[in-house]
């Protein structure tokens, strides 16, 4: 059976959102999906403190944009 679904935006979320950062994890048949927006300078910064042989600093913090959360049993739907 074939199903039409139509996904309207609600606000604010209406806009797109950026993430450069996601993190997965799995806890009693559900699946999170954490997407993070972590500042490209910030990556920037200590990928060149770490080149010039400098002490990385040891966590960083990011800014959570959205989680999903879903029932590892859960499918894709094949797209015509």
């Amino acid at each position: 059976m074939t199903v039409n679904v139509r996904l309207k935006p609600i606000e604010p979320l209406a806009h797109p959102l950026a993430t450069n950062y996601a993190n997965v994890g799995a806890a009693q048949g559900i699946a999170y999906v954490d997407f993070w927006f972590i500042e490209p300078d910030l990556l920037g910064m200590i990928a060149k403190a770490v080149k010039d042989g400098q002490t990385a600093t040891k966590g960083i913090d990011g800014q959570l944009v959205t989680c999903v959360v879903m029932g590892v049993n859960v499918g894709c739907a094949a797209v015509k």
